[in-house]
């Protein structure tokens, strides 16, 4: 058996892997999405490159690395956020 090489910091892979901005939202995880909060973020990244998911809510399984997804609870708090 050959060496493994350990495997990035997850931080790093986290860094590499943002292709929408998510990382800028990681602060905001476990607040309520504000009314100014998005319309920041839709002068950002543009109506097509923010999509809010809401629980029960059926969405296209379309990949768009540029994409900032932000996954809401049933009280409009962020969840999480990823690219997609």
């Amino acid at each position: 058996m050959g060496s493994r090489q350990p495997a990035p910091p997850a931080k790093a892979t986290r860094a590499a892997n943002d292709t929408c901005g998510f990382s800028g939202v990681l602060p905001q995880i476990g607040q309520p999405l504000t009314p100014q909060m998005q319309a920041e973020m839709l002068r950002a990244k543009g109506p097509a490159k923010l999509r809010l998911i809401r629980p029960g809510m059926v969405i296209a399984q379309d990949f768009q690395p540029d994409r900032l997804n932000l996954i809401l609870d049933k009280d409009g708090d962020i969840v999480t956020a990823r690219c997609g």
